[in-house]
């Protein structure tokens, strides 16, 4: 969108996505707040914004996947969103199992128990609305997330900050758990549970948000393809938290995910967000 400034010439509504883009990506680099983002930018450009800041982070590595957010219909309201986003899972943000999590005091670190779908062969054709998305994925696995919320004042936040900002994407831990898809469970019907120091902090039902994660992974899949982003045989696909967020506090943690196994880790404070 263009404006005529008082001398006729043409001047620019908002700065360029490229330049949203770089604000985002030097204040996080800097470990500072994510910078406002242009309010009547809109959904569809933002997921432009998105797309710029992910070419600078990835810095020329393929992409490791995709996460679905704001799955809960009850969030929507209150960011301004009609459906859930999807963000970009970065390579360098792979947590190694058995390596303490350092938590960076300048990130708001979150944690979220999610399921992954690992792809079995890339996808060219656009999913019709009532294909099964399933049959694009070799495993499925337990993720946890670590979303970083590094805005300045939630209660300011819109669903373009969400999607400029890669949905707070960060780090995230795989479990070396697989279950060869199709399994013999149901994947909506199962417990999981979080304990921190031996005390349980979240019991939530594996169906998510959506309440079934065959439509998560098919809204998540139909985003991607809506963008034009790639998607390839091995990229990760986590379709939002299973139950709240949790602050990531300092202790030793074990999520429980049933019929998929157990995922424990440690977080550490530190100056960094990083492993050791």
């Amino acid at each position: 969108m263009l404006l005529l400034s008082s001398g006729g010439q043409a001047a620019r509504a908002f700065p360029l996505d490229e330049e949203i883009a770089a604000a985002i990506f030097d204040a996080r680099s800097a470990g500072q707040a994510f910078p406002d983002v242009p309010g009547g930018l809109g959904v569809e450009r933002a997921y432009a914004v998105q797309r710029a800041f992910v070419d600078l982070a990835r810095d020329d590595a393929p992409l490791a996947g995709y996460k679905a957010g704001l799955t809960a219909p009850a969030s929507w309201s209150r960011f301004g969103a009609g459906e859930p986003v999807r963000g970009v899972l970065l390579p360098q943000g792979e947590r190694i199992p058995g390596r303490v999590i350092i938590r960076d005091p300048s990130a708001n670190m979150m944690i979220e128990l999610e399921l992954g779908f690992v792809m079995g062969r890339d996808v060219h054709q656009m999913l019709w609305r009532r294909e099964n998305p399933f049959r694009w994925v070799a495993v499925v696995i337990p993720v946890i997330e670590f979303p970083d919320l590094a805005y300045a004042d939630m209660t300011k936040v819109s669903v373009v900050d969400i999607v400029a900002t890669n949905v707070s994407a960060a780090g995230y831990l795989l479990g070396t758990e697989r279950k060869t898809m199709p399994v013999d469970f149901s994947l909506d019907a199962f417990e999981v549970s979080l304990e921190r120091d031996g005390e349980r902090i979240l019991v939530a039902s594996s169906a998510g948000g959506l309440g079934s994660q065959r439509r998560a992974l098919h809204w998540l899949m139909s985003n991607v393809q809506h963008f034009q982003m790639p998607l390839t045989s091995d990229m990760v696909l986590i379709t939002g938290a299973l139950g709240g967020m949790i602050a990531a506090e300092p202790g030793h943690y074990v999520a429980d995910y049933g019929p998929l196994g157990q995922l424990e880790f440690t977080i550490e404070a530190g100056d960094r967000f990083l492993e050791r």
